[in-house]
This record gives structure tokens, C-alpha cells and sequence, in this order.
């Protein structure tokens, strides 16, 4: 317990260190870089009081909105669904803000992923439905497609591959459901896929 402590209070040192460095490089990209990096080693850590300290520092936008939503999803993977939530909800209103397209089409999909993998599947849907770039989209709808699977919800996973435009994605989705399917030993459920 001793050298636990120890060692917690080295790396507490040597991040209010590089806290400091970080106000003294001159290059905003720079600074940026390093300091999206801190920030994922604090998240690595679950030093969260220090993450959510640091990121109103984040200047650029799809960065800022970038780590949030990673927050999130490193708030849910912790088993933190109410902060997870938080974080994210002020990703969706500040997720608009950002004005280059590509960019805040990302951010949808990101945020889509990290409401998939948390099984809030309205929020996911909603968010997919806002994103402006078919590609973005249909990746989007891919991977709701094959959580619902994985979630044994066949009906809402082959509705969901349904909702996809372009037919070789689409096999890919159905083909991904049915194999989960098979590997969950629902060959009924088969049955309608094929």
C-alpha cells in the first residue's frame, strides 16, 4: 500500500509538471497535441477530477468536442453511465458549433458509436439520421446493426441493415447478423434473414 501511494503521488508530480510545460509552448498546435495526449493518459488512469479540469483548456472545437465524447465513453466503460450521459450531452449541443461539415460528421459518428456501445440506442439513431455524409452514415448504421445483434435483438438489427441505401453494405450487415445468429445458435431466427 506504501509503494502504491508512493507511486501515486510521483505520477501526480510529474502530471502537475507537464500541466505546467504545457502553458509555456508557444505553437497552439503544439500545446493542442500535448495536451489531447495528457488528457488520454488521464483517462487511461481514470484520473477524471484532472480530465475534466483540463478540457475547457482545449481551444479547438473538434478537439474539444472529440475529447468529450471520448470521456464518455470512457465514463461508460468505467461504469459511470450518469457522467458518461453528461459528457455527452453537452457534446450534442456543442457538436453544431463546429463549422467545418466533415469534421462535425465525424463528431456525429463518434457520438453515435459512443451511444451504441453504451445500448442507448434512440439517441444513436437520432444522431446517425443527422449525420449529412452517406459514408459517415452508413457506418453508423453498420455497426447499430451489429451491436443489435450482438444484443440478440434480431428484429431491430435486420431493420436497422435494412435502412441501409447501398446494397453491398447492406449484404454486409445481414451477412454479419446472420452470422451472429449462428454462432448464438438462432437458427429460427436464421430462418427469416436468409
Amino acid at each position: 500500500a506504501y509503494m502504491r501511494a508512493d507511486l501515486q503521488d510521483r505520477a501526480s508530480s510529474a502530471w502537475d509538471q507537464a500541466e505546467m510545460l504545457l502553458q509555456v509552448i508557444d505553437s497552439d498546435l503544439e500545446r493542442s497535441e500535448q495536451l489531447n495526449e495528457l488528457v488520454a493518459t488521464y483517462m487511461q488512469a481514470e484520473c477524471w477530477e484532472r480530465v475534466e479540469a483540463l478540457i475547457p483548456s482545449i481551444e479547438d472545437r473538434t478537439a474539444y468536442v472529440k475529447t468529450l465524447i471520448d470521456l464518455g465513453i470512457a465514463y461508460n466503460e468505467a461504469q459511470f453511465p450518469e457522467r458518461a450521459r453528461t459528457a455527452w450531452n453537452k457534446v450534442e449541443t456543442d457538436i453544431y458549433t463546429i463549422q467545418e461539415s466533415e469534421a462535425r460528421n465525424n463528431a456525429l459518428l463518434d457520438l453515435s458509436v459512443g451511444y451504441i456501445h453504451a445500448q442507448e440506442w434512440d439517441h444513436a439513431r437520432k444522431l446517425i439520421h443527422s449525420i449529412n455524409d452517406q459514408a459517415r452514415c452508413t457506418t453508423a448504421l453498420l455497426r447499430l446493426s451489429q451491436e443489435y445483434a450482438h444484443a440478440s435483438l434480431w428484429e431491430s438489427a435486420e431493420t436497422i441493415a435494412y435502412t441501409i441505401e447501398a446494397s453491398e453494405e447492406r449484404a454486409i450487415a445481414l451477412n454479419e447478423i446472420a452470422h451472429i445468429m449462428a454462432q448464438r445458435h438462432a437458427y429460427e431466427d436464421l430462418l427469416y434473414v436468409v
